[in-house]
């Protein structure tokens, strides 16, 4: 095997026992790392092939508390973004890629370390947090920065907070993969080192459910977001080396 899939396998593995454990974080824990091992583009790609299964995973366990109202109103707005995000990774290079990748994770940190949500929500909310996954998704596949910091704000319990949000990436991702295949961006070499990382993806996954009640919310938290900001500031590293 070579030794950039098996890189990837990890990566993906861990990522899966981040979101797992956490209802969110896949794309944001594994795209800064895997830009570094197959880049950007590459990583983009990926991320989002085993994020559709994963989703899935999660969104079936989760489907009898899924807020399904969120969930509609959050996908009409990414229904505009989609394109947009899409048409953003066309034209962004590589080590752009990266940046905005890197930039955009460590944000993430610093508004979530904060505490920091939205001051109000309601149904244009709702639609304008679409529009931004929309667009994060086909072009960094990180579109969990909206949904957190919406699902947040609304103050949604654990289980709920979780189904709700997987629901939406897994939707997207699906509409991402379609778009990507369609248009040939999505190759063989992905889909091989998709399925070489399928068993760590899922070693990962069980690791990930157990983590649930092996760590308080608050020490996971802290270790999430502390790995976050590893990762984005390696991938700032890279684009700007």
């Amino acid at each position: 095997m070579p030794a950039t899939t098996l890189a990837a396998a990890l990566v993906l593995g861990f990522a899966a026992a981040v979101q797992m454990a956490s209802g969110f974080g896949f794309a944001l824990v594994s795209v800064p790392l895997l830009a570094l091992v197959v880049g950007p583009h590459d990583a983009v790609l990926l991320a989002l092939v085993m994020g559709t299964g994963f989703n899935a995973w999660q969104a079936v366990e989760g489907r009898g508390v899924v807020d399904r109202g969120v969930v509609g109103r959050i996908l009409a707005g990414a229904a505009f973004g989609l394109p947009l995000g899409y048409l953003l990774y066309r034209a962004l290079g590589q080590d752009a890629l990266t940046l905005v990748v890197g930039l955009l994770v460590l944000a993430v940190v610093v508004l979530l370390w904060r505490g920091w949500s939205l001051p109000a929500t309601g149904r244009t909310t709702d639609v304008v947090a679409g529009l931004w996954t929309g667009v994060l998704t086909t072009s960094t596949a990180t579109n969990g920065p909206p949904v957190v910091t919406l699902l947040t704000a609304r103050g949604l319990g654990a289980e709920a907070f979780r189904a709700t949000a997987t629901t939406v990436f897994l939707v997207l991702d699906l509409l991402a993969v379609g778009l990507f295949a369609a248009t040939g961006e999505l190759g063989r070499s992905e889909l091989v080192t998709a399925l070489v990382a399928l068993p760590a993806v899922v070693v990962g996954g069980l690791l990930g459910h157990r983590a649930r009640h092996l760590l308080s919310p608050a020490a996971f938290r802290r270790l999430v977001l502390l790995l976050l900001a590893a990762t984005g500031c390696a991938a700032v590293l890279a684009a700007l080396v």
